[in-house]
């Protein structure tokens, strides 16, 4: 038997169903909410350490939601 004899017999006159495949874009990772540092401020001394560490959390969830939008047009983008 040949090769290409052995390749033809996978060939089918009637085609297979296509079925459509849903596709989640978004990783779940990325649609957790986001956490907020604990209020531990008892000295007004303790506020820039506070403020500086709410910065850090708000922009770790912006890199999120920038990730989530990045995923959606790649995902809405004509193939």
């Amino acid at each position: 038997m040949s090769l290409c004899q052995i390749i033809l017999f996978g060939c089918s006159a009637t085609p297979l169903p296509v079925t459509p495949c849903l596709v989640n874009p978004v990783p779940t990772s990325l649609l957790v909410h986001c956490a907020i540092p604990p209020f531990t401020v008892q000295h007004w001394g303790d506020y820039p350490d506070y403020v500086e560490r709410l910065h850090l959390a708000l922009a770790k969830c912006n890199l999120d939601k920038d990730a989530i939008a990045t995923l959606l047009q790649i995902f809405n983008m004509p193939h």
